[in-house]
C-alpha cells in the first residue's frame, strides 16, 4: 500500500513538472517568434 502511495505521488509530481515544462515551452516559442 505504501508503495502505491509513492508510486501515485511521484506521478503527480511527473504530470506537475511535464506541463509546467510545457507552459515554459510555449511562452519560450512566443517569445521567438515575436522577436522575427
Amino acid at each position: 500500500m505504501q508503495l502505491i502511495a509513492i508510486f501515485s505521488r511521484q506521478l503527480l509530481l511527473g504530470c506537475h513538472l511535464l506541463r509546467v515544462g510545457l507552459s515554459s515551452w510555449q511562452l519560450l516559442l512566443h517569445s521567438m517568434i515575436h522577436t522575427i
